[in-house]
């Protein structure tokens, strides 16, 4: 079946051949810079002519709005030059025109942009902080570098991040087929590749960087209140050739209640995972809105349920260096760390430099099955304090398959040592020891190991 998903994902994705287009020097437009600030040059070559080229300069060039791309549409810049975004602008610094906001109620694609591409330029902006897609926040949910909603046949390439602004590099939901390939993360410290739902036919390849204080992929079906622009699933994606340092990887799933109390399952079904090396902890598990913590009972925004996992896919996956804790000092029970409702989970040939003992001695299996429990103290006061996760949610994962895991050089063909069903238990030192624990458990039906 792997082999199926990823010819189907191949034979639909759509790398958009741009070699024989005319482009368009942005020095043509030069008249229209003023103060080193090119956004509305770069705007007006693409209405006009569709396809821009920048070239490398010598010098950075500024922006103090967003770039907005129509369909066809295509801009292209030399790898070597520098594009920043002034300082305390606050938002986004390429989006495509036609987002709609999906944080309020399930939407699908409704008259897309079609058939973009950005490609090349080391795009910075420092000094900024929560890049949103609009002034107003009227697509509650959306802030990054490069933000696409709505959107069918997107290709983003080549592409360099430097630097960071507390939001995403790359963002995009509500997307039919899109292309993300050779991506750089230069001290970027959020998600880099974040995809919300729905959407399908994906192939995120050739990522690299250090630096990242999150997630360097993120696939998130179900998304919490002000953190994704639409919610539904994510199917046929095909995530390779990733090189990260001391990085993680998140799949999320769950059931998205609308403030109209109106729900929707968002499933993470059909993925691949293949070639990654560097990545410590691969968390599939439910997540709820953090700062619950500081709503209290409030807003709270939570999943409802821990959502459903089907046909993932692992392969050569290395891990270099084995970590206790990760962001936030959030504890690791797995380097595959399962909070969700999963049938048929595939991990095959994956290389840890830690033996078997030490995994054990740091009370890490290779896969966890159930929920966590980690305390937030927010602030002073006990009463302040909450859970970053639900360890009252439950979890089940029908069969689970591994081959050729190699832990230190050996072989490891003992089910006992890759799997933990981790049940919780209310903790009755609390708070003087923590976490306060919970009543949740995760259950695996079927191991197979070869």
């Amino acid at each position: 079946m792997r082999e199926q998903i990823k010819k189907d994902i191949k034979e639909t994705v759509k790398i958009i051949d741009t070699s024989k287009l005319e482009f368009v020097n942005i020095t043509e437009y030069k008249h229209l810079v003023k103060d080193n600030i090119w956004t509305k040059a770069i705007q007006t070559a693409l209405e006009e002519k569709k396809n821009v080229y920048i070239p490398d300069l010598g010098h950075e060039i500024l922006l103090d709005d967003s770039i907005f791309m129509d369909s066809n549409t295509n801009l292209k810049v030399d790898k070597k030059q520098l594009i920043k975004l002034l300082p305390n602008k606050n938002i986004c610094m390429i989006r495509n025109r036609n987002i709609l906001p999906g944080s309020h109620k399930y939407i699908e694609r409704e008259n897309p942009d079609c058939n973009i591409t950005v490609s090349g330029g080391i795009w910075n902006a420092t000094g900024n902080h929560g890049m949103r897609v609009d002034y107003l926040h009227a697509v509650e949910g959306g802030f990054a570098h490069m933000a696409f909603s709505n959107i069918e046949h997107l290709n983003v390439t080549d592409v360099t991040f430097l630097g960071g602004a507390a939001s995403y590099a790359v963002m995009i939901s509500n997307c039919e087929d899109f292309y993300v390939d050779n991506i750089y993360f230069d001290n970027h410290k959020k998600d880099g590749v974040h995809i919300d739902g729905p959407s399908k036919y994906g192939i995120i390849s050739n990522l690299k960087g250090e630096g990242l204080k999150d997630d360097m992929v993120a696939i998130l079906a179900w998304d919490w209140y002000g953190s994704g622009m639409t919610h539904g699933d994510i199917e046929y994606v095909y995530v390779h050739d990733v090189e990260g340092v001391d990085n993680e990887i998140r799949l999320l799933s769950g059931r998205k209640e609308y403030p109209n109390h109106l729900t929707h399952d968002c499933a993470v079904r059909n993925c691949v995972f293949e070639n990654i090396n560097g990545i410590y902890t691969y968390k599939m598990y439910y997540q709820p809105n953090c700062k619950n913590v500081i709503y209290q009972d409030k807003n709270f925004d939570s999943a409802l349920t821990v959502g459903e996992m089907e046909n993932i896919y692992f392969e050569n996956i290395s891990v270099p260096k084995l970590r206790e804790s990760g962001f936030n000092d959030i504890p690791v029970y797995g380097i595959f760390d399962i909070l969700a409702d999963c049938k048929n989970i595939n991990i095959k040939d994956v290389k840890i430099s830690d033996s078997c003992e030490n995994l054990e001695n740091k009370n890490v299996k290779l896969v966890n099955v159930g929920p966590i429990s980690a305390t937030w103290k927010y602030g002073d006061s006990v009463e302040t304090w909450g859970d970053f996760f639900d360890p009252d949610m439950c979890c089940t994962v029908e069969d689970i398959t591994f081959e050729n895991i190699i832990m230190a050089e050996e072989k490891i063909t003992d089910a006992e040592k890759l799997v933990k069903e981790t049940i919780q238990k209310i903790n009755p030192d609390y708070p003087n020891t923590t976490p306060k624990g919970g009543t949740g458990y995760g259950k695996i039906n079927k191991v197979n190991v070869r």
